[in-house]
């Protein structure tokens, strides 16, 4: 705190609700980068790459049995974020912010079970 009473070198301030899953996902959870290159070929052949970014992380997570209150939640989340809305991500380590890559999707797998499937992808900045 400065001696004015205010609170110094705050840069953001973020506002929302906590969502933990209920259920873990499967196993066969992926992480990966995608790299922002742009590779271009010339007129004679020869390629030249521009580098506009670091390797950005993504996850992508499945869920084999959820049930109908757990996918009311997903699909909150889903409408409320779609891919312009970053939020953050919290692994076993670290804070990311990310956004879905793509809308969650959903397949009633048994009356009122269902699976999904998660895709984030690390925001830069």
């Amino acid at each position: 705190l400065s001696s004015t009473g205010t609170i110094d070198d705050i840069s953001e301030i973020l506002l929302g609700t906590r969502y933990e899953f209920p259920i873990n996902p499967e196993l066969n959870a992926q992480i990966g980068e995608e790299y922002g290159t742009d590779v271009v070929t010339s007129y004679g052949g020869n390629e030249y790459g521009n580098k506009r970014h670091e390797p950005q992380t993504t996850w992508s997570f499945n869920f084999s049995h959820m049930l109908s209150s757990q996918k009311t939640a997903l699909e909150a989340l889903n409408s409320n974020m779609q891919n312009w809305k970053k939020f953050i991500y919290k692994d076993d380590s670290s804070y990311h912010y990310v956004r879905l890559t793509k809308p969650i999707g959903f397949t009633e797998v048994a009356p009122s079970v269902f699976s999904a499937n998660i895709n984030l992808r690390e925001q830069i900045g």
